[in-house]
């Protein structure tokens, strides 16, 4: 199962991973955050916000 879970900052997102996450009925349950993967480098996929 995928769950995504988005909103704006400080909407709760990480608390409610985390929670979600303590609840699984079955392990491992797994939290990837967007900023994990965000890159400076624009080659590499950077949203261009101009």
């Amino acid at each position: 199962m995928l769950v995504t879970l988005t909103g704006g900052a400080g909407a709760g997102k990480t608390t409610l991973a985390a929670a979600l996450v303590a609840s699984a009925p079955q392990a491992p349950a797994r939290v990837l955050h967007g900023d994990d993967y965000y890159s400076k480098i624009p080659e590499r996929g950077v949203w261009d916000a101009g």
